[in-house]
């Protein structure tokens, strides 16, 4: 399930072609003989799914518990509460933290892609 706010007709493209690529894509599971299908893919709301909304709630938890500032004021959760939710969410090892700037290009992650790029696509 995928959010829907997608824009364009060939974003939304290369979104279905990399959701089909991803079956064949999976090296470490591949050598441990482990087989993933992603069977459907389906655009919808935060309305429609409101679990699309966990990752704005994540981001939200982490800014709250780096800000000196009381970001929380209007809130009923506490500076407390957002630090300790983010440290259990760290503590799962499921959250990939990016707090510096990330080098890498889309190509360098997706290569067999520049194939379909299409300059001035974008």
């Amino acid at each position: 399930m995928v959010d829907n706010e997608i824009q364009g007709d060939d974003n939304r493209e290369a979104l279905v072609t990399i959701w089909r690529s991803t079956n064949e894509h999976q090296p470490m599971l591949n050598s441990l003989d482990i087989t993933r299908k992603a069977k459907s893919l389906t655009l919808t709301t935060e309305q429609a799914e409101p679990l699309l909304l966990l990752a704005d709630y994540v981001a939200g938890l982490a800014h709250a518990k780096r800000s000196r500032a009381d970001v929380l004021a209007r809130s009923q959760v506490t500076r407390a509460t957002a630090e300790a939710s983010m440290n259990r969410i760290i503590g799962s090892g499921r959250l990939q933290d990016f707090t510096g700037s990330v080098r890498l290009q889309y190509f360098d992650i997706y290569p067999e892609f520049r194939a379909m790029y299409r300059e001035g696509a974008a």
